[in-house]
């Protein structure tokens, strides 16, 4: 995903985040829910607000019962830059599992597929070079058979200023040029010292 790093593990995703010095938010999404829509913001301005598409919320999370869960958003506001969320599965074993993650017109997309019962697991995107996420236009939770359950919680999101890391050959100019300068003062202070 061109400009985003790929999460799977949600205790990376906030150490990197944090590391960068970004602002975390997190909506549990707990019942009887934030309503629908619903708007996750931090305390800078920076928000997303999210309209319910498919399920709805129950217990933890949004639920899809026998059916998909699937959330959509138009409407961010500021410097968000990452985003992610859990999603469990309940019941049995032997069936597909599909999570999608789509951003800003679809330039990031983002399909993981599971095989396994009864587990959580995370998905997220953080922005890498600077770009800003502008709109989520997918996140959905679709499984086989039908009858069983998914939920989608933990929904977070990721805001501020995130730095572009320089390529390798920046880096290495930048290496030549400190190697440059420390032969330089040594030299100097070579010639000072025979010329004392």
């Amino acid at each position: 995903q061109a400009g985003f790093m790929v999460y799977t593990d949600r205790a990376q995703f906030l150490s990197d985040a944090a590391d960068a010095g970004l602002t975390t938010t997190n909506e549990d999404l707990d019942s009887p829910g934030p309503g629908d829509p619903f708007t996750i913001d931090d305390l800078n301005g920076n928000s997303v607000e999210f309209d319910v598409l498919d399920g709805g919320f129950g217990g933890n999370g949004i639920a899809g019962g026998i059916g998909d869960v699937k959330l959509a958003s138009n409407s961010v506001t500021g410097s968000v830059v990452g985003i992610g969320f859990d999603s469990i599965y309940i019941f049995g074993g032997g069936f597909s599992s599909l999570q999608r993650l789509a951003l800003n017109g679809g330039d990031a997309v983002l399909n993981t597929f599971g095989n396994s019962g009864n587990n959580v697991s995370f998905l997220g995107l953080l922005s890498t070079d600077g770009t800003l996420i502008t709109s989520v236009d997918d996140i959905t939770l679709e499984y086989e058979p039908t009858n069983h359950f998914s939920r989608l919680d933990n929904l977070v999101i990721v805001t501020g200023s995130v730095e572009e890391v320089p390529e390798p050959s920046s880096l290495a100019l930048l290496g030549m040029g400190g190697i440059g300068m420390v032969g330089y003062r040594w030299r100097r202070k070579r010639k000072a010292k025979l010329s004392a």
